[in-house]
């Protein structure tokens, strides 16, 4: 019995997320590098059907149909990610999670993470000569709420934790969430889809900062009170400091949003 050939995996080479997602399945051993090819490198028919299959929204894969003519096999979004580690050492994992009820939840948290990866990670600004890609996901509110949401949940739990090692946990629960608040003041003379993708960078900014006060949270229960009310104090400062960072880095995409 031959071996299955080895699917494919197609991604958006002008997004800083796909290229870092397909670097990490690459040294992870997940995927062969000679398995990956970017979207650019496609043309004539080969970039239609990958464009007709949703290579905008989500990677796609592909196995060539025999004699290097068109696609055999061509999958999109979920599908293709679990079908391109199917030959790897996780691909026990991948076939379980393909099973119908499991395959609905990495469906939905994929699509929440690719339709929003200019959120996630923005992209690149073109250099001098170089063109744009024309693979920016489309816009779905759900989708975007979906992830404002998740940050805004996890980052409510990270403060109430935070706080709760120090009796404050409801006090800074409410603190988080009116400095989550605050930033949305400045988003209130946008409209639809750029509010939304103002508070969606926000959200993620606020989130990253909100990781900062981890180390608090799993190490101040085990340490002296001085020891963890000087941790403490580093954290927030710690925290401060990533979310400012994170969205100073995100200043070129929220000043294209302005009117």
């Amino acid at each position: 019995m031959s071996a299955k050939p080895q699917p494919v995996l197609v991604f958006d080479a002008d997004c800083p997320l796909c290229i870092g997602a397909i670097d990490t399945l690459v040294r992870a051993r997940l995927v062969p590098r000679e398995s990956t090819r970017a979207y650019q490198d496609f043309e004539g028919d080969d970039a239609a059907q990958l464009w007709e299959a949703g290579i905008r929204n989500e990677m796609a894969a592909f196995v060539r149909a025999p004699g290097g003519s068109g696609f055999a096999q061509l999958k999109s979004g979920g599908a293709a990610f679990l079908w391109a580690l199917e030959s790897s050492w996780l691909g026990p994992l991948a076939r379980i999670a393909s099973l119908p009820g499991l395959r609905s939840v990495v469906d939905a948290v994929y699509r929440t993470v690719s339709y929003n990866r200019r959120i996630l990670v923005p992209a690149r600004p073109a250099q001098p000569g170089q063109i744009a890609c024309a693979c920016d996901p489309d816009y779905r509110p759900g989708l975007r709420l979906t992830l404002i949401l998740f940050c805004v949940a996890a980052l409510g739990a990270l403060a109430y934790l935070f706080g709760a090692g120090f009796g404050r946990g409801t006090a800074a629960l409410a603190v988080a969430l009116l400095l989550f608040g605050a930033g949305g003041v400045a988003c209130l003379r946008l409209r639809g889809e750029a509010r939304m993708t103002w508070v969606g960078h926000y959200s993620v900014a606020a989130l990253a900062g909100g990781l900062g006060l981890l180390p608090a949270v799993l190490l101040a229960p085990w340490l002296p009170l001085s020891a963890a009310l000087w941790l403490r104090r580093v954290c927030v400062a710690a925290a401060l400091l990533i979310g400012f960072a994170v969205l100073a880095r995100r200043r070129r995409s929220l000043r294209a949003l302005s009117p």
